[in-house]
């Protein structure tokens, strides 16, 4: 199949970086025989952009320049769609202003697209967190086209210009499908995609405004729309370096972004992210798979089911279960919602059950405050680190006028605490290491591994009384009255 293939190319005041990456392109050998197309869409900029595009025809036979005026909707979402709709190439590559590529960027692109064509292909790019105002950057100096292979080979073992994902690329051996979330890798400023993919997702959403994870989200559709993902290490992209912008706005920004690509359809592989920053979220939602609670399921006596139903759930049309793994002890207790924490046991819950059934970790949900009469949890929060159970905690508190903690005061001997210390967390996913599976198996305390404290259930506990709801505290396998404060 011969392909044809645009650039997408969003800019705003960037002019003199976007006209070194349109050299770069026209440097491509091109030995595919590929007719190409570049797009340049200017968000609005103020400086020689529109010159530099002009001065750029002389060595690019197709070169579009869109112009944006700036307003209030400006945004590189905004920037981007405009460039999808004049695109007319079957293979979309993004690519942000300040890029340069190697000389077979567009031969390896199509070679990729020729072998498997319904990929989204995330690229190296090297550079991306180096700080001229911080790090040795003049090697950008000498740099051209046809000696960027050479150099680029060498930074990309500096820990300046290293991408942060390239231990895991390298690990994974580019198949980010074994991935959890391979849509977490996926950088705008370069990627590369069929155009009837970009399209059947409906390109990026223009309701993202600031800084921060429109391209997560464009990634994360694409994944739910079926595409393949795999990392291209040959066909990297160099960013050349410019001051970097570091303020809490930013941040604050980034989460509410992350927040919303998840309050777009309330999905358990995107509750949690906008808490875990970096490359290990696929390694979280991994861990979620191999949680085994069944130790504690089997202390739950049959009295003690009945006594629970028939002091808090019975009656109340609302109710909520948390922790629990059993779909027996959860048809006793017949709450009319249960939250469970990955798709087998949402599958197998379903199954048999005729409740509201959910996966979802609790911390971020659709509900209205109030909206249940009563939460039942399980020592399952326990292990979570504080700052997730505390997520959780708080999300209970808005959503449940009371809640029921039931907890088993042997839990932190059966499912032990690691030791206080320096600890590091696997970036691949446990199906690529047999090994570490099987240290999975052995301790749901180990899954998490950030929890560090022995105090875990006194901090649950300190976390549910900073409310004004009630809360009953109900310990396992004893007797006597529940512990209730109001």
């Amino acid at each position: 199949m011969t392909y044809k293939v645009s650039f997408v190319i969003p800019t705003y005041n960037s002019g003199e970086f976007m006209a070194e990456g349109l050299r770069y392109l026209a440097a491509q050998r091109n030995e595919s025989r590929a007719e190409f197309e570049v797009i340049v869409v200017d968000d609005g900029s103020t400086d020689d952009t529109a010159e530099l595009v002009e001065a750029a025809r002389e060595s690019l036979d197709r070169l579009t320049y869109l112009y944006i005026p700036r307003d209030e909707n400006s945004s590189r979402s905004r920037a981007r769609n405009r460039g999808i709709c004049a695109a007319t190439g079957d293979l979309l590559c993004f690519l942000d202003a300040g890029i340069i590529v190697p000389p077979d960027y567009l031969d390896t692109v199509v070679a990729r697209f020729r072998e498997r064509p319904d990929q989204v292909l995330l690229h190296m790019v090297l550079g991306l967190n180096a700080d001229p105002e911080r790090d040795d950057t003049t090697v950008v100096h000498k740099l051209s086209p046809l000696n960027l292979r050479e150099e680029a080979s060498k930074l990309s073992v500096s820990p300046v210009w290293q991408d942060s994902r390239y231990q895991a690329l390298r690990m994974l051996r580019d198949n980010l499908d074994l991935l959890a979330a391979p849509w977490e890798m996926g950088l705008g400023g370069a990627m590369s995609v069929s155009a009837s993919r970009v399209r059947e997702a409906g390109g990026y959403d223009e309701n993202f405004r600031g800084w921060g994870s429109e391209d997560i989200d464009f990634a994360y559709r694409l994944y739910r729309a079926g595409c393949s993902f795999r990392s291209e290490r040959h066909a990297f992209v160099l960013h050349l370096p410019h001051p970097i912008v570091r303020s809490e706005d930013r941040m604050e920004n980034d989460f509410r972004n992350k927040r919303c690509i998840h309050r777009k359809l309330w999905q358990l592989e995107t509750e949690a992210y906008p808490h875990y920053q970096g490359m290990f979220y696929s390694a979280f939602l991994e861990k979620l798979l191999y949680i085994d609670l069944s130790l504690l399921m089997k202390k739950f006596t049959a009295p003690f089911i009945q006594h629970l139903y028939n002091e808090h759930i019975r009656g109340a049309s609302a109710s909520l279960l948390l922790g629990v793994s059993e779909q027996n002890l959860a048809r006793q207790l017949n709450p009319t919602h249960i939250y469970l924490w990955n798709h087998r046991l949402e599958g197998m819950f379903q199954s048999s059950l005729s409740q509201e059934i959910h996966c979802r970790l609790g911390c971020d949900t659709p509900y209205e405050n109030s909206f249940f009469d009563v939460a039942l949890i399980t020592d399952f929060i326990l292990l979570f680190p504080t700052y997730m159970m505390q997520q959780i905690i708080t999300e209970l508190l808005r959503t449940a006028r009371k809640i029921v903690y039931v907890y088993d005061s042997d839990f932190e001997n059966e499912y032990p605490v690691q030791p206080a210390g320096p600890m590091s967390m696997p970036v691949v996913s446990p199906h690529l290491t047999p090994r570490f599976r099987t240290e999975l198996a052995l301790s749901p305390r180990k899954l998490m591994m950030e929890r560090i404290q022995v105090s875990a259930r006194s901090e649950l506990i300190t976390l549910l009384n900073r409310g004004d709801r009630k809360i009953v505290l109900e310990p396992l396998c004893a007797s006597g009255h529940p512990i209730t404060t109001d």
